[in-house]
């Protein structure tokens, strides 16, 4: 007769194969998420800046307005949480890989915030341009 913990698949030791590729996706997407925070972070600044030179190149009168300036930056925090959120997309992706029993729950995880991530990237984007052209209208 067998065992009663050869019959439980939840008993049963994962291939060493699949958890050395869930953790490899797992640094793999957190370390491009961390390229990304930085290089996406400086370049929205850099549009940001550009954006505002100009503004004040084709609408002088405007740029000068002194409440203008409180809108600077305003597009960062929602930025620096939303690619936070898609990071951290990628742990129950990789531990989805090789945890069998916890698979569907996993993946919803990913799923839910890899959607509220490219939501609040979104967001930012829309932060950015609206301050940018904030008083033209």
């Amino acid at each position: 007769m067998p065992e009663s913990s050869d019959l439980n698949p939840a008993r049963v030791a994962p291939n060493p194969w699949r958890v050395v590729l869930g953790i490899s996706f797992i640094v793999v997407w957190v370390t491009v998420h961390v390229v990304l925070f930085y290089l996406l972070g400086a370049g929205g600044i850099v549009i940001e800046a550009m954006l505002g030179v100009a503004k004040s190149v084709i609408l002088p009168g405007l740029a000068m307005n002194p409440g203008s300036q409180t809108e600077v930056f305003t597009w960062v925090p929602a930025f620096e949480t939303a690619l936070t959120l898609a990071g951290f997309a990628g742990i129950p992706a990789g531990l989805a890989i090789f945890w069998q029993t916890r698979r569907k729950v996993l993946l919803w995880t990913f799923g839910i915030s890899l959607f509220l991530g490219v939501a609040g990237i979104l967001y930012a984007i829309f932060l950015l341009i609206s301050a940018t052209f904030a008083g033209i209208a």
